[in-house]
Protein backbone atom coordinates (compact mmCIF):
# COMPACT_ATOMS: atom_id res chain seq x y z
CA UNK A 1 0.00 0.00 0.00
CA UNK A 2 1.37 3.36 -0.99
CA UNK A 3 1.91 5.68 1.95
CA UNK A 4 0.08 9.01 1.54
CA UNK A 5 2.33 11.94 0.93
CA UNK A 6 2.59 14.39 3.81
CA UNK A 7 0.79 17.67 3.44
CA UNK A 8 3.05 20.68 3.12
CA UNK A 9 3.65 22.76 6.21
CA UNK A 10 2.05 26.15 6.38
CA UNK A 11 4.47 29.02 6.27
CA UNK A 12 3.96 31.61 8.95
CA UNK A 13 5.24 34.50 6.96
CA UNK A 14 3.86 37.71 8.35
CA UNK A 15 3.50 38.92 11.86
CA UNK A 16 1.58 42.14 11.89
CA UNK A 17 3.50 44.03 14.52
CA UNK A 18 1.03 46.84 14.19
CA UNK A 19 -1.43 44.29 15.56
CA UNK A 20 0.25 44.68 18.93
CA UNK A 21 -1.95 47.61 19.66
CA UNK A 22 -4.89 48.47 21.82
CA UNK A 23 -7.87 46.17 21.62
CA UNK A 24 -11.41 47.45 21.99
CA UNK A 25 -12.24 45.48 25.11
CA UNK A 26 -14.14 46.63 28.15
CA UNK A 27 -11.87 47.63 30.99
CA UNK A 28 -13.45 45.19 33.42
CA UNK A 29 -10.26 43.81 34.94
CA UNK A 30 -10.66 40.43 33.25
CA UNK A 31 -7.92 41.03 30.69
CA UNK A 32 -4.26 40.87 31.64
CA UNK A 33 -3.28 43.09 28.74
CA UNK A 34 -4.71 45.49 26.19
CA UNK A 35 -2.40 44.03 23.53
CA UNK A 36 -2.83 41.28 20.97
CA UNK A 37 -0.87 39.51 18.25
CA UNK A 38 -2.21 38.89 14.76
CA UNK A 39 -0.60 36.04 12.83
CA UNK A 40 -1.03 35.53 9.09
CA UNK A 41 0.13 32.75 6.78
CA UNK A 42 -0.13 31.52 3.19
CA UNK A 43 -2.73 28.88 2.33
CA UNK A 44 -1.77 25.24 2.03
CA UNK A 45 -3.63 23.69 -0.92
CA UNK A 46 -4.59 20.58 1.04
CA UNK A 47 -5.46 22.19 4.37
CA UNK A 48 -8.97 22.06 5.80
CA UNK A 49 -7.89 24.14 8.77
CA UNK A 50 -4.83 25.35 10.64
CA UNK A 51 -3.64 24.83 14.20
CA UNK A 52 -1.82 27.68 15.95
CA UNK A 53 0.67 26.93 18.72
CA UNK A 54 2.51 29.16 21.18
CA UNK A 55 5.46 28.69 23.52
CA UNK A 56 7.24 30.81 26.10
CA UNK A 57 10.60 29.41 24.94
CA UNK A 58 12.11 29.24 21.49
CA UNK A 59 12.17 25.90 19.74
CA UNK A 60 9.61 23.88 21.57
CA UNK A 61 6.99 23.00 24.13
CA UNK A 62 4.35 24.57 21.93
CA UNK A 63 0.82 24.46 23.25
CA UNK A 64 -2.22 24.56 20.97
CA UNK A 65 -3.96 27.92 21.40
CA UNK A 66 -6.51 27.66 18.60
CA UNK A 67 -7.66 26.30 15.27
CA UNK A 68 -9.09 28.18 12.32
CA UNK A 69 -10.05 27.71 8.69
CA UNK A 70 -8.96 31.31 8.06
CA UNK A 71 -5.48 32.49 7.08
CA UNK A 72 -5.17 34.68 10.14
CA UNK A 73 -5.39 34.23 13.89
CA UNK A 74 -5.56 36.78 16.70
CA UNK A 75 -4.03 35.88 20.08
CA UNK A 76 -5.55 38.14 22.71
CA UNK A 77 -4.28 36.16 25.69
CA UNK A 78 -0.92 37.92 25.96
CA UNK A 79 0.87 39.77 28.74
CA UNK A 80 2.80 43.03 28.45
CA UNK A 81 6.55 42.47 28.58
CA UNK A 82 6.32 38.76 27.70
CA UNK A 83 7.96 37.13 24.67
CA UNK A 84 6.06 34.46 22.77
CA UNK A 85 7.05 32.04 20.01
CA UNK A 86 4.43 30.95 17.48
CA UNK A 87 4.17 28.18 14.89
CA UNK A 88 1.24 26.88 12.85
CA UNK A 89 0.39 23.63 11.12
CA UNK A 90 -1.96 22.69 8.29
CA UNK A 91 -4.46 19.87 8.87
CA UNK A 92 -6.01 17.97 5.93
CA UNK A 93 -9.41 16.30 5.60
CA UNK A 94 -8.03 13.02 6.99
CA UNK A 95 -6.78 14.80 10.12
CA UNK A 96 -3.11 14.59 9.16
CA UNK A 97 -1.13 17.53 10.51
CA UNK A 98 1.85 19.04 8.75
CA UNK A 99 5.14 19.76 10.43
CA UNK A 100 5.49 23.09 12.23
CA UNK A 101 5.91 26.26 10.22
CA UNK A 102 8.84 28.55 10.79
CA UNK A 103 8.83 30.06 14.27
CA UNK A 104 7.90 33.69 14.81
CA UNK A 105 9.02 35.58 17.92
CA UNK A 106 6.98 38.43 19.40
CA UNK A 107 7.69 40.60 22.43
CA UNK A 108 4.59 42.35 23.75
CA UNK A 109 5.14 46.03 24.54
Amino acid sequence: MKRPSPIPACVLFVLLLSGCGAVSLPNDGDHSSDHYVTLTWKASSEANYYNVYRSAISGGYYGLIGSTAELTFKDQDVTSGATYYYVCTAVDSAGRESSHSNEVEVTIP
